[in-house]
């Protein structure tokens, strides 16, 4: 066995082994690139989103945007404290307080309430406390979109 051998396996590895940990530097700044996360919501960043996901808005007041999602008219509403309020309201048709607290018992993403006008009212929250990736920002919209169909069709 040649005495050169053995020093040169050695730097071999150490060469992979820095090799290795750069490329990992590398993807793991790429996936941080690509996930922005949220840790508070405004209006630039609201409708960066709004605009990204293709959801047609209006601004109608100071943190306060008329939506379109899947057919359905809403509000997406940035609270005091940088949180998303997602609502949409139906013309009540005789729905009971019975089926709403039914309905609020049963689901744990919305709620539903009657408003000031008598109005049924559709609400879902979605805090940025700790941060939010547009991912989970997105299947929040969808699971808005899924209560509105679930309520549209028992209501």
């Amino acid at each position: 066995m040649c005495p050169f051998m053995h020093p040169m396996k050695s730097i071999l590895k150490l060469v992979c082994i820095a090799i290795s940990m750069s490329v990992m530097q590398v993807a793991t700044a790429q996936i941080n690139k690509q996930k922005e996360v949220y840790t508070v919501l405004d209006e630039t960043n609201l409708q960066k989103m709004l605009e990204n996901l293709e959801i047609p808005f209006e601004r109608v007041a100071k943190d306060d945007y008329k939506i379109n999602v899947e057919g359905f008219h809403a509000f997406a509403e940035i609270s005091e404290d940088g949180d998303l309020f997602l609502t949409s309201f139906f013309e009540n048709k005789n729905v009971t307080l019975e089926q709403i607290n039914g309905y609020n018992a049963d689901h744990r993403w919305g709620r539903i309430y009657v408003d000031k006008d008598g109005d049924i009212a559709v609400q879902t929250e979605l805090s940025f406390t700790g941060g939010i990736h547009l991912d989970g920002i997105i299947m929040h919209i969808n699971t808005f979109t899924s209560i509105l169909n679930s309520i549209n069709l028992n209501f």
